[in-house]
C-alpha cells in the first residue's frame, strides 16, 4: 500500500535530518515542508569552536521549492562518492522543463536542481524513492519529451 502525503513528508524528515555528519566540525542537514513546499536546510558549527548546531541556524544555507515544480523521472540517486567522503551519498532532483523554480535563499537566481545529503546509500536510494513518490502526490510531472 502507497504511504500518505503526511507520512511519505515525515518519513523524508527524519531520515535527512538523521543524516548530520560529525567529527570536530558538523555539517546538519534539515528538511521541512510547508503544505507542498519543501525547506531544505545545510548548516555547519565547529564543536573545537564551542559552537551549537541551534547557533548555526542563522548562518544556514536556505533552499524552497513546490514539489509539484519536481521532475519525479529526474530523482537521481549518486552512490559514487567514496565512503571516506563526508557527504558520501545523496540524491539530486531537477525541475520539470528545466524551470528554474528552486529557491536559494541567500542567492538571487533560481536554480534547476538540487543536492540533497545522506548518510548511506541505503538512506539515499530509500528517500529518492519517497521523494518520487511525494513529487507525484503533489502533481509532479516529467519533461513532455523525456529526460
Amino acid at each position: 500500500m502507497a504511504q500518505s502525503k503526511e507520512a511519505t513528508k515525515k518519513f523524508i524528515q527524519e531520515q535527512v535530518s538523521a543524516s548530520d555528519m560529525s567529527g570536530e566540525s558538523v555539517r546538519w542537514f534539515e528538511m521541512s515542508f510547508t503544505g507542498d513546499t519543501m525547506i531544505y536546510r545545510v548548516g555547519s558549527y565547529s564543536r573545537k569552536r564551542g559552537e551549537t548546531k541551534e547557533g548555526s541556524r542563522r548562518k544556514a544555507q536556505v533552499v524552497t521549492g513546490a514539489l509539484k515544480d519536481l521532475n519525479p523521472d529526474r530523482v537521481e540517486v549518486d552512490k559514487s562518492r567514496p565512503n571516506a567522503s563526508p557527504f558520501f551519498s545523496g540524491i539530486e532532483l531537477f525541475t520539470t522543463e528545466g524551470r528554474r523554480t528552486i529557491k536559494v535563499i541567500t542567492e538571487s537566481e533560481k536554480k534547476t536542481g538540487l543536492w540533497i545529503c545522506t548518510k548511506d546509500n541505503r538512506t539515499a536510494e530509500r528517500v529518492g524513492r519517497a521523494l518520487i513518490h511525494l513529487i507525484k502526490l503533489c502533481g509532479g510531472k516529467g519533461d513532455l519529451f523525456g529526460k
